[in-house]
């Protein structure tokens, strides 16, 4: 229950606190200045960057050493605003529980009132014009990372659960083949 009202009023009714802003805001950029330090979370950033340009995919959710220090707390009262509302959202409640706090949170979330809301729009991917590669030298670092990559594949082609299967045996996580390689 406790969860559950902290959630809530989160959610519906954020304070945007300056004092958690200016935690949040030295937090992650101290993870930024670290991340250059780990081959792996270091290629990947640069790697979504090279993949997707100056696409919104390109950009770290986190931000960047430019962005984060120029974000106000105006900017997330009004992004808040403009895109978290219950008809632009998706609750999914996991776990083992009753149905006396089913129907507290049903409830609960039933106060939460309908707003209008921004609609996304995602601009098209930029062109290749052929193969591409982009080469880190790192010499202060011991380990290697490799990354080969598209822009994705449509969800809606016949093929894709296919095409997900081979990424997850091929070369898509720790049960890997060339991971065990």
């Amino acid at each position: 229950d406790q969860a559950l009202d902290q959630f809530l009023e989160i959610l519906m009714t954020p304070s945007f606190s300056t004092a958690e802003i200016e935690r949040e805001r030295k937090l992650t950029l101290a993870a930024l200045t670290t991340m250059a330090d780990d081959p792996q979370g270091f290629s990947r950033y640069l790697f979504t960057q090279f993949l997707y340009g100056n696409h919104p995919y390109g950009h770290d959710s986190v931000g960047n050493f430019r962005s984060i220090p120029k974000l106000s707390r105006t900017d997330l009262q009004k992004f808040y605003s403009e895109n978290y509302a219950p008809n632009n959202s998706v609750l999914a409640v996991v776990g083992q529980f009753d149905d006396a706090f089913k129907a507290k949170v049903t409830a609960s979330f039933g106060k939460w009132t309908n707003r209008s809301t921004l609609a996304s729009k995602v601009p098209e991917f930029p062109k290749w014009s052929g193969t591409e590669s982009l080469v880190v030298d790192r010499a202060d670092l011991n380990q290697a990372q490799i990354h080969i990559g598209f822009k994705g594949i449509p969800r809606n082609i016949p093929e894709f659960l296919e095409l997900r299967a081979a990424q997850r045996i091929l070369g898509g996580g720790f049960g890997s083949r060339l991971f065990s390689e």
